[in-house]
């Protein structure tokens, strides 16, 4: 899932422009930090740090 382009969705929702495998990938790209915790049975959780600065 943390590849670009992995995605498990059918090809009928990729033809419509979802499910390209980008979600995961960009977070981690556009996040200070990013961790992911799964357990069989319960599901997951993805934690994501995002730093603000008032530089802007």
């Amino acid at each position: 899932a943390m590849r670009e382009g992995y995605s498990t969705a059918p090809d009928h929702i990729r033809s419509l422009g979802f499910g390209a495998g980008m979600g995961l990938p960009n977070i981690q790209k556009y996040t200070d930090e990013m961790r992911i915790e799964t357990e069989i049975g319960t599901g997951t959780t993805v934690y994501m740090t995002v730093l603000i600065t008032d530089a802007l």
